[in-house]
C-alpha cells in the first residue's frame, strides 16, 4: 500500500460531541513523514490536537485525531454559519402559520436554514531545516456540516 498521497487518503466522522478524523498512514511515511510530522489547522502545543498512529486499526493503519466539537476547543477549526433559503409546500389548515413565516402567493414556503460548517486542515510539518526542500507537502482538507439550531441545542458551544 506504499504510494503517493491522494486526497481520498482521510475519512471524517461528524459525530454530535466531537470531529474524528483518519488518514492513511502508509502513504504519510511513503513521502517521508510519520504521525507526529501532522499537524491539525496549525495547533502544535496543545496534545488534544495531535494525531495518533491508531495500531488497533487492522490494515490499513490510520494516523487518528479527535477534537471536541466547541468553538473554544475545536483545535483551531473554523465554525462558519451560512443560511439558505428553504422550500416547502402549502398544507391545508396552516395558511395563518405559513402567512407569518413568510408564504409567497404560489403557495410555495420560503424560510431560512442555517448550517455551521466546521472546517479545517491537517499538513505536514517538514522535518528538514533548510531554505530549500524537496520533501512533498501534504494537506488534508476536512468538514462538517451541522444545522444551527442542532449545535445549539444538543452540544455545547462556548461561544
Amino acid at each position: 500500500m506504499y504510494r503517493r498521497p491522494e486526497y481520498t487518503d482521510i475519512s471524517v466522522e461528524c459525530g454530535t460531541t466531537s470531529i474524528s478524523l483518519f488518514i492513511l498512514l502508509c502513504p504519510v511515511v511513503f513521502t517521508g513523514y510519520n504521525e507526529s510530522d501532522l499537524i491539525l489547522n496549525e495547533v502544535s502545543n496543545n496534545p488534544q490536537c495531535e494525531g495518533t498512529y491508531d495500531k488497533s486499526a487492522s490494515p490499513p493503519y490510520v494516523v487518528r485525531f479527535n477534537f471536541p466539537l466547541n468553538m473554544s476547543d475545536a483545535c483551531g477549526s473554523v465554525f462558519k454559519t451560512t443560511s439558505t433559503a428553504g422550500t416547502g409546500t402549502n398544507r391545508p389548515g396552516r395558511r395563518e402559520h405559513m402567512e407569518v413565516l413568510g408564504m409567497l402567493d404560489n403557495g410555495w414556503f420560503f424560510g431560512t436554514v442555517n448550517t455551521v460548517n466546521v472546517s479545517g486542515l491537517v499538513r505536514s510539518q517538514d522535518p528538514t531545516t533548510g531554505t530549500v526542500t524537496y520533501n512533498t507537502e501534504l494537506k488534508y482538507y476536512f468538514s462538517c456540516a451541522y444545522p444551527l439550531e442542532y449545535l445549539i441545542n444538543n452540544t455545547r458551544l462556548d461561544v
